[in-house]
Parts: C-alpha cells; structure tokens; sequence
C-alpha cells in the first residue's frame, strides 16, 4: 500500500482521509481503473468501503427520521450504499449504475435544501 503521508490527530478522521486519498491518488499516478487502484491499495479497498456501507446507512435512516430531507432521497442513498458494495468486481455499466443510485440520493437531498420552502416546518415525504 503507498504511504498516505497525511497523518491526523482525531481518530475519526482517518477514514474520510483514506477515502479521499482513494480520490487523489490515481489521478496522481494515472491508475486507470478501479481493478488497479484494488491492486494498489489490496485489503485496504475493503476496510475504507465498509465504513462508507456503515455510515451510509446512518446517515440515511438519521434523514428519515428527522423528517427534513425527502425520505426517497435517504432511502436511495441506503440501497446506493449497499449496491455500489455488492457490485464491486461487477461489470463496469453494473457499477456506474450503483453508484448512480447513490449519488440519486445525495442529489435529492442536496436539491430539497435549495429548494424554497417556509423555515420551521419539516418537508414530509
């Protein structure tokens, strides 16, 4: 594994470090898929990927519980979550697919906080 030379203080921010270090380093080293970043970087792709199913699904039932954001949004977020973990090895289209799933989620959560509405008053639905 290449040493991430970024060391912090705070425990909890080791994995969103090594996730966007999963970000940053191919486009320095020009890896060209993601079959040779899993090579680069072995059981580690494993380790940093079971947090992001972990706090995905947190994060996702937290939104439907507070009743804030849309609760298709949390919930395509979960099965985005679990599916872009399941279809790794996955022809490509398959996880692209998975992964938009996923990003479905985080965009209609991001669209309900820009879209217009009476302050105070929780969006059901």
């Amino acid at each position: 594994m290449p040493r991430i030379e970024l060391m912090t203080e705070h425990e909890n921010l080791r994995v969103p470090v090594f996730f966007a270090w999963t970000v940053v380093y191919p486009l320095i080293h020009d890896v060209p898929d993601f079959e040779a970043l899993s090579d680069v970087f072995g059981v580690w792709m494993v380790l940093g990927g079971a947090p992001m199913v972990v706090f995905g699904l947190a994060f996702g039932w937290a939104t439907i519980r507070a009743r804030v954001l849309p609760r298709w949004a949390a919930a395509a977020l979960m099965v985005g979550v679990v599916l872009v973990a399941a279809t790794q090895g996955a022809p490509e289209g398959v996880q692209l697919s998975a992964a938009g799933v996923r990003d479905l989620g985080f965009a209609g959560m991001g669209a309900a906080l820009l879209a217009p509405r009476p302050l105070g008053r929780p969006q059901l639905g």
